[in-house]
């Protein structure tokens, strides 16, 4: 707490030597001060944060490693787990020491690097149920859900379900394995990718915000203190309201850049999202359409009579205003349809690496189905559609075709393709086919991450574009206060 004290009495010091040369006065200098002491409060809660999710996704990464590892050699729960809790042995005395704190009733402080010992406990809690339960074939689930409370995520809950069942089931599941663990690897180099990119963003809106209050400090320097502008009210204002949306616009960067790593490819789908795309998989008519002709021809006659008597450019404007609305329910038609077809692109390769694990010792439509139980929540009524086609019609290649047909994505057709083609083909061929089918995941995994990193950081890309307003802002203010004293002086010259 030291370092975070001394840290915050610094930069409130160099901020109230920046204000105070910005010729604020008493108020503004109080004024911004208490505001950028809320903000770096705020700002160290979500470094922490930052730091605990990292250290999370640390752990999280290195547990299903090494456990899929483990589970390589000897495919057995409690072996792997006890190979697994073995790395985390550096958590066990921060464990103790915990446990120390809480008999004695001290708090224990978490150290400033975001370390964490939940997944050592968590390990053992685990180990604990297995060789005590009595559950039967429940055990597991009730044993590994120790840790999932902590580090739930996708990947997690599909690597102990496929323990679970290889354990209850037996067979080979080495290929499943390498399948998983390659899958792991490219996710934590994903991961690893956009925190670079979170950090390179970071600094840039950093350096957006400093340029903006160069401009500030710019624009006071070069005004003559004859003028008196920089003492006058609208000035003061303008100048604390500059300075205040900086810092919350960095802030609020900062925010949007710290968000749950584990959970990043879960999200919900809101009501709004559903009606788009529904609109899109059933094609329904564009929504507005009528209406927006409507418009459309209320300005084109009052362009016309603008033609007439006001001349051309007053209509010119109506004219183009009528065709914007005609092009308008389109335009957003073809907004929605990239937006689910984005979303969809990057919810597939999850649900087919699913069918891929599935397909080493089910069918494939038996594999569809145990695959759509724990599907993304965007897939799941084009999955009861394809349940359903399957019902209807199991030998025939359409329900396969159908599959999210409206988006025309090459990539989930070919790989449906590819699942008819193991459909029928029987077993002679399956394991080439199984390799090609993960191949073929394992790019479009890639693919995901990478729109997933993008949409994270489009936000905040663009959000750093506001501080270099609120320096033009500033810039014509003072632009114009000068402009109205010289008016001034020579209307009393005058």
């Amino acid at each position: 707490m030291a370092k975070y004290w001394r840290n915050r009495v610094e930069l409130t010091v160099v901020m109230g030597v920046f204000a105070w040369f910005l010729k604020l006065r008493v108020v503004g200098i109080a004024t911004v001060l208490l505001f950028l002491n809320i903000i770096y409060r705020k700002c160290y809660v979500l470094n922490q944060e930052r730091k605990r999710e990292r250290k999370r996704f640390e752990d999280v990464s290195s547990y299903m490693e090494q456990m899929l590892a483990s589970f390589y050699r000897t495919p057995k729960i409690l072996s792997a787990l006890e190979d697994t809790k073995r790395i985390f042995e550096g958590d066990r005395e921060r464990t103790a020491r915990a446990e120390r704190c809480a008999k004695s009733g001290r708090i224990l402080k978490r150290r400033n690097d975001g370390e964490s010992a939940e997944m050592y406990p968590a390990i053992e809690a685990a180990i604990y149920q297995i060789r005590t339960g009595t559950e039967g074939g429940e055990i597991y689930r009730k044993a590994l859900g120790e840790i999932e409370k902590s580090y739930g995520c996708r990947r997690l809950y599909r690597i102990h379900d496929f323990m679970i069942r290889v354990e209850k089931n037996g067979g080979d599941c080495r290929e499943s394995l390498e399948l998983l663990t390659e899958d792991g690897r490219l996710w934590n180099h994903q991961i690893q990718e956009m925190l670079k990119e979170k950090q390179q963003v970071a600094v840039k809106a950093t350096l957006c915000v400093g340029m903006a209050f160069l401009i500030c400090a710019l624009a006071v320097a070069m005004l003559p203190e004859d003028f008196g502008v920089a003492g006058q009210r609208i000035s003061q204002v303008v100048t604390t309201l500059v300075v205040i949306c900086n810092l919350f616009f960095w802030y609020l960067g900062m925010k949007l850049l710290c968000g749950d790593i584990l959970h990043s490819e879960e999200q919900e789908v809101s009501g709004h999202t559903w009606r788009q795309y529904e609109d899109v998989m059933q094609n329904r008519p564009v929504r507005g359409k009528k209406l927006a002709w409507i418009w459309a021809v209320v300005l084109g006659i009052f362009g016309g009579i603008m033609a007439v008597k006001q001349g051309i450019f007053p209509a010119a404007t109506l004219f183009f205003l009528a065709w914007l609305q005609v092009l308008w329910p389109d335009f957003r038609r073809k907004n929605e349809e990239k937006k689910i077809r984005r979303e969809v692109e990057k919810a597939f390769p999850d649900w087919l690496l699913g069918v891929a694990l599935c397909l080493q010792t089910d069918n494939v439509q038996v594999s569809l189905a145990k695959a759509s139980k724990e599907a993304p929540k965007i897939m799941e009524r084009e999955l009861a559609r394809l349940q359903k086609n399957l019902q209807e019609d199991p030998v025939s290649i359409e329900p396969y075709l159908k599959f999210f047909a409206p988006l025309k994505i090459p990539e989930i057709t070919s790989a449906m393709r590819m699942l008819y083609g193991m459909e029928t083909s029987g077993a002679g061929d399956l394991q080439r086919q199984l390799q090609d089918l993960a191949k073929k995941d394992l790019s479009m995994q890639s693919r995901a991450e990478k729109m997933r990193t993008e949409d994270m950081i489009s936000g905040v890309g663009f959000l750093s574009l506001f501080p270099m307003l609120t320096g033009v802002v500033k810039l014509l203010t003072d632009l114009m206060l000068v402009i109205l004293y010289l008016v001034s002086t020579i209307r009393i010259e005058g």
